[in-house]
């Protein structure tokens, strides 16, 4: 409960900062992995073996020293024969190249290949093996993300095998569900609050409803001239509907819609009286038929 009120830490949240909490216990040493003094880093951007490196890492290419990623080697001395051997060989571990397209020569040259002249150039096993080391260094290939390392709620890594009742496993296991109680008792206590205050409000506003029409009466009935708070208990407490008086209602959205069930409640009750029968006309009705019974009578 501190974490939320105090630090504002949410309730998602509370499970990740344990498992930070124990990992932390067991492995204090990350803790220490701060940013450096700033008089060290100043220290290091002055020293001029560390400017040497950056210039010469800056001048280099970055397949420097790695023949197999050079059609034309630099720096490396090489006769014709040499060379030609080294540029078929990189034919063949290009992993641009097809393996079908390795084993033929450019159509460039229009040169003639058998079938016997093929499998001599074809790659060779371990042509094959530098041909998927390089495509995965570069190219396409280069672009595979490598599987995210992610904890799971017991600090172990997804994916990794582990002993199920290992003493270290069980005891998170263990403080992960007393964590989850308690979230959840604090839930169903925030629920709780919030229903107690609901009922609060509305008990307050059944309370200022009589008041209410009272005022209504003597302001002649000009909705107008009461309060949001007024008719909101009006509104609850004579037609059952709820609507609070929060201050992002407007005040015209009440007045409108109070008038409007008090024309709908007086249209309905002067169509019920004039549907009703006169009990006075009935009466009457029945006195004269009555009359005439007896004079009938006496005639005969």
């Amino acid at each position: 409960r501190e974490l939320q009120t105090e630090l504002n830490v949410s309730f998602k949240d509370m499970q990740n900062l344990r498992l930070c909490y124990e990992v932390a216990k067991d492995n204090p040493c990350h803790l220490e992995m701060v940013a450096p003094l700033p008089a060290r880093i100043e220290a290091a951007r002055e020293n001029p073996e560390l400017e040497a490196a950056q210039e010469a890492a800056a001048n280099k290419s970055v397949s420097d020293g790695l023949v197999s990623y050079q059609l034309k080697p630099k720096g490396k001395k090489m006769n014709n024969i040499e060379l030609f051997h080294h540029m078929c060989d990189f034919r063949a571990r290009d992993p641009n190249i097809s393996k079908e397209e390795a084993a033929d020569p450019s159509p460039f040259l229009d040169c003639a290949v058998s079938k016997e002249q093929r499998m001599m150039m074809a790659p060779t096993p371990s042509d094959l093996s530098r041909r998927e080391i390089m495509k995965a260094a570069g190219g396409t290939g280069a672009s595979q993300k490598l599987a995210k390392r992610k904890l799971d709620m017991f600090a172990s890594i997804k994916s990794h095998s582990g002993v199920a009742n290992d003493p270290k496993r069980l005891k998170r296991m263990q403080s992960q569900l007393e964590m989850a109680a308690s979230l959840a008792e604090i839930s169903r206590l925030d629920a709780d609050q919030k229903a107690r205050q609901k009922k609060d409000a509305a008990n307050a506003v059944r309370d200022l409803a009589p008041k209410a029409k009272e005022k209504l009466v003597e302001k002649n009935g000009d909705v107008g001239k009461l309060s949001k708070k007024e008719i909101s208990a009006i509104l609850l407490v004579e037609y059952a509907i709820d609507m609070p008086a929060t201050s992002n209602t407007k005040k015209g959205v009440l007045v409108k819609k109070l008038q409007d069930e008090i024309s709908n409640r007086s249209e309905a009750s002067s169509a019920a009286a004039a549907s009703a029968p006169r009990p006075a006309e009935s009466q009457g009705n029945d006195s004269d038929c009555e009359d005439d019974e007896m004079q009938e009578e006496e005639s005969s």
